[in-house]
């Protein structure tokens, strides 16, 4: 893993980044939970995850706003780079490329910018900017993942491309890792929304639609496959029965375990009639805590000591681990009960566990 312990002022976020990446999960259940961390060491807007075989051909890819993978901007992207070969690389060329960041930053020009391409897609989702960072593991690739920036970000700085590098190199792990989940038990929150008592969905928050776009993408059909993304007609398709059950019952709960993750689906029905549905994604402990970690603004050691503390290492076994004297582990461990409002190791363990 790359040492990022005290090396610069986002290495907290790397060093979190880290973390959750050895939490067990793979790249595709990781999906929701990288983009925010990746963005508290590198400023980014929407943040995107593709994956490839070995020999670079994209084999499928996940973004944060769900309309920009519509089978109608793949094909539109198809379509520009075939009649526009030098003006953008083909995805297996740019991750053959190899351990390299930034390698779109070349292309994107005033041709770029002012093809229908662009004004279909990126466009469409306010970036100007597009940056990307190969994983590898020294001998093959297994994808990239994609910063983008509005226009009122700015452009990507080298600093930008080494961090990139830094980054790509922490979420290899994820990338690696099997895609059957381990066992999950916590929530992570995915979203919300609404249906009234005539049936209109009067709510339905980004998160939701991440959640209802990963069901429509679910099973082993091409990631290119038309799939329609409008949020009405995925949430009737995937929680039409379930609702009309839910003003039935009450409530009642879902389970779906997908190649994205666990998630679990609840259905509520309010006095007034209406149906409030939560997407919760299902998170083994380890990614749960590294979450938790996330939140409390600790140095990047801080981050590590809380980690290895919460594993169930010692104190002598977390300095060894970290190779820090007895009395900087301990000075460490002090500051982060302080951050968490308790005064023991039990009580820290309690609070994550809780």
């Amino acid at each position: 893993m790359t040492n990022v312990a005290g090396r610069r002022p986002e290495s907290a976020a790397l060093a979190n980044l880290g973390m959750l990446c050895l939490s067990g999960l793979s790249a595709r259940q990781l999906a929701r939970c990288l983009p925010p961390l990746i963005r508290g060491a590198l400023a980014a807007d929407p943040i995107g995850l593709f994956w490839c075989d070995a020999a670079g051909a994209m084999q499928d890819a996940w973004v944060e706003n769900p309309g920009f993978l519509s089978s109608q901007v793949l094909h539109s992207g198809n379509i520009w780079r075939q009649q526009n070969p030098d003006a953008w690389p083909r995805f297996a060329d740019n991750v053959l490329a190899g351990p390299v960041a930034g390698v779109l930053l070349p292309y994107q020009n005033d041709g770029f910018w002012g093809s229908d391409f662009y004004k279909g897609s990126y466009a469409t989702i306010g970036v100007r900017h597009v940056m990307d960072a190969v994983v590898h593991d020294g001998c093959r690739p297994h994808g990239c993942f994609l910063i983008m920036r509005s226009a009122s970000a700015g452009a990507f700085l080298p600093d930008d491309v080494d961090l990139a590098r830094d980054i790509a190199e922490l979420v290899l792990p994820c990338f690696l890792a099997d895609s059957q989940p381990p066992p999950s038990s916590r929530r992570y929150p995915g979203g919300l929304a609404i249906v009234a008592s005539d049936g209109d969905i009067t709510y339905c928050d980004r998160a939701a639609h991440q959640s209802l776009w990963t069901l429509a993408r679910a099973g082993d059909r091409p990631m290119i496959d038309d799939v329609n993304d409008d949020v009405e007609k995925l949430l009737r398709r995937f929680c039409g029965e379930d609702v009309d059950l839910a003003r039935s019952l009450g409530h009642h709960e879902v389970r779906r375990f997908t190649r994205w993750g666990n998630f679990a689906l609840r259905y509520d029905r309010t006095d007034h009639g209406q149906v409030v549905i939560s997407f919760d994604q299902l998170l083994p402990f380890a990614a749960h805590v590294a979450m938790m970690i996330a939140r409390l603004d600790l140095s990047p050691r801080r981050v590590i000591a809380c980690w290895l503390l919460v594993r169930g290492l010692t104190r002598k076994e977390i300095a060894w681990t970290m190779n820090l004297s007895a009395e900087t582990v301990n000075d460490h461990l002090d500051q982060v009960f302080a951050a968490l409002g308790v005064n023991t190791a039990v009580a820290a363990m309690r609070h994550f566990s809780d």
